[in-house]
């Protein structure tokens, strides 16, 4: 079978990776931009007495694990397969996001805000061998950049909801979090049913 093709009538293989990528982005993106809106929220339902300086360690920690993550994760791309990178790590991903959302400390919500940095490093390295490998070359510039866009909707998409459903609605600032886990878990399902192992990528090609 030519490479990313599928069954006559069914959606392209190369056109599933773009979609599964850009929503993988989105997701990841929702978490990381979700919590700084509500930082007042969260110093409150500690006590008050987080400076802001801690609170801003929140971030910090996740991009302290996502950075320690892109070399073990690429590596493990290259020996494992993509498959078996992805799924492990984003559902370390969901757990860290329910770490965060039952954390009743600052210690618990900066550890699992590191194991979510952990999870998401998983990504990067497995969403480039996808692009790389399956995507059409007279596709890859428009197919990269709808799959980037991913980063920037989930963005906006999670500023804009922690700000609406914690500022404005009232609900409690852990709401972003369950809907992170939510999408999390859609995702790791979307994952194990649309990627390809290894064996089937070399059959593929």
């Amino acid at each position: 079978m030519e490479k990313g093709k599928e069954r006559p009538g069914g959606l392209e293989y190369w056109k599933k990776i773009v979609i599964l990528l850009c929503v993988g982005w989105v997701t990841i993106w929702i978490y990381r931009s979700a919590l700084a809106p509500v930082y007042p929220q969260i110093r409150q339902s500690l006590g008050g007495s987080v400076s802001d300086t801690a609170l801003g360690s929140i971030s910090s920690f996740y991009f302290l694990g996502y950075v320690v993550m892109q070399i073990p994760a690429g590596f493990l791309v290259d020996k494992i397969g993509k498959k078996m990178v992805l799924i492990p790590g984003f559902v370390m991903f969901a757990i860290a996001a329910f770490i965060v959302a039952r954390a009743g400390s600052i210690q618990m919500i900066y550890f699992g805000s590191l194991l979510a940095g952990l999870g998401c490093g998983s990504f990067y390295g497995s969403a480039y061998s996808l692009t790389a490998q399956n995507i059409p070359a007279n596709k890859k510039s428009f197919s990269t950049a709808i799959v980037n866009s991913g980063s920037a909707v989930g963005s906006g998409f999670g500023m804009i909801l922690s700000s609406f459903l914690v500022a404005q609605q009232g609900l409690p600032w852990q709401i972003m979090m369950y809907i992170s886990v939510v999408m999390i878990a859609f995702i790791v399902v979307a994952f194990y049913v649309i990627i390809r192992s290894n064996k089937d990528d070399v059959a593929s090609q």
